[in-house]
Formats: structure tokens, sequence, C-alpha cells
């Protein structure tokens, strides 16, 4: 297949009007927004501020992920997330049939 020397629209690298103008003015509503959340809070009940608080958080900071350390003889120490459980189960179960 040939590559056709391009003709015509953007330059790369150049940002679409539409979606910089679209940015610029959800920027400007979250930002009138988040100058108003604290005295919103500030209206709650304690309870219901936790709660607020509590969700607003998981935007701040990041989520730790879990992590088991293990090992024996048989196998060496192995690192596993939460992401890697099911895949080493799978593994765990197969070595098991297999005897």
């Amino acid at each position: 297949m040939t590559i056709r020397k391009k003709t015509g629209g953007r330059i790369a690298g150049t940002p679409n009007r539409t979606t910089a103008t679209t940015k610029e003015k959800l920027q400007k509503i979250v930002n009138e927004e988040l100058e108003k959340l604290g005295k919103i809070i500030e209206q709650l009940e304690p309870i219901d501020r936790v709660n607020a608080v509590t969700k607003l958080i998981t935007f701040l900071l990041p989520r730790p992920q879990e992590t088991t350390l293990k090992g024996d003889k048989e196998t060496p120490l192995v690192i596993t997330n939460s992401e890697d459980r099911e895949k080493r189960i799978a593994e765990l179960i197969a070595k098991a049939q297999s005897k």
C-alpha cells in the first residue's frame, strides 16, 4: 500500500478548536463549583460531611493495590497483587490436579 502525502486538514500537533473551547468552558464550570463546595460541605450534617469527604478523597489520593508476599521451599517468593490472584489460583489448581 502506497502512503500518500497529506493534503489539507490541520497540521500535526495543532489543537482542535472545538475541543479546546469545550475544555475551557468545562474548566470554568468545574472551578465555579469547586469554589462553592466548601460552603456546601459546611452545611451538611457531620455524618454526611464525612461521607462526602470520603467520596471526594478518592479523586485526590491513589487507591493502594493489595500486595501479598509468599513463598516456600518448592516455590520461590512470589509477589502478587489483586490482578494476578486469579491467574495464580488457576496455576495452583492445575499443579494440584497434575499430582
